[in-house]
């Protein structure tokens, strides 16, 4: 789980990022980034019901793409603020597919 303050929270976070951040979309992932003013990085993860209806599954995938991030989090470049949604192709990805897809965005 990433610490709390790692993690987008309110609502004008949420708006801004929506409004001005730059997107980009992958096979499994679209990532929604800006600079941020706090000098670190922070994330947000969605995973739809249109993904999957089953919660479970949701959460699942939620939880997988909250540890690759966790755990790569020294090597991504610091000060900006990163929403990743979920596309429904990556319920059926496994964590090493997952894995090599996300991390293709911040190797960018």
């Amino acid at each position: 789980m990433l610490k709390k303050n790692l993690r987008i929270r309110k609502q004008k976070n949420f708006d801004f990022l929506y409004k001005k951040g730059k997107r980009t979309k992958s096979k499994f992932f679209a990532v929604i980034f800006t600079p941020n003013d706090v000098g670190f990085n922070r994330f947000a993860f969605i995973v739809s019901s249109k993904v999957d209806k089953r919660a479970v599954a949701r959460n699942k995938l939620k939880r997988r793409m909250r540890e690759i991030t966790r755990a790569n989090y020294n090597k991504i470049k610091p000060s900006f603020d990163f929403i990743i949604i979920a596309f429904p192709q990556a319920i059926k990805a496994d964590f090493n597919e997952l894995k090599a897809d996300l991390w293709g965005f911040f190797n960018k």
